[in-house]
């Protein structure tokens, strides 16, 4: 007999791993989008925004490096997206299943980002009072679950 919300902590436990991968590939990704920045501006091109559909700013999107950096992140975040998909669809029923279950919702109210459990992120985020609380629900869950804090 499997043990309740066994599937929802493999599927918290992959999360966290993907969250890991994912964390340092976009933290390298805007690295490289700064590079980037300098090098449309010197080549007297617009924004990223704007530049990107230049073949000037492809060019140069490539040759820094941001574009591969780009589509690394990307499909490690996705990654994300379809666990969190998968965590939706399972009904916890233990503190431990409700803690992946937090984590996933805490995930997708801050619009994917991937570093909501980090110390610091609410101010950087602008948070409101009630998302604030939702990140210290998700930390306490975890914590409580006995994972990480």
């Amino acid at each position: 007999m499997s043990r309740p919300d066994e599937k929802l902590i493999e599927l918290g436990k992959s999360f966290d791993r993907q969250l890991a991968i994912t964390l340092p590939l976009q933290e390298e990704q805007q690295r490289l989008h700064q590079i980037y920045e300098r090098a449309l501006a010197d080549a007297g091109l617009p924004d990223s925004a704007s530049a990107f559909v230049s073949k000037e700013g492809r060019r140069l999107a490539k040759i820094t490096g941001w574009r591969d950096a780009t589509d690394k992140a990307n499909r490690a975040h996705n990654e994300l997206l379809v666990l969190m998909k998968k965590i939706y669809r399972e009904k916890p029923t233990t503190l431990a299943g409700l803690a992946v279950f937090v984590t996933a919702v805490t995930f997708d109210q801050f619009d994917f980002e991937t570093d909501f459990l980090l110390p610091g992120f609410a101010r950087r985020q602008g948070a409101d009072v009630a998302e604030k609380q939702l990140i210290r629900l998700a930390k306490f869950a975890r914590a409580a679950a006995g994972g990480t804090q």
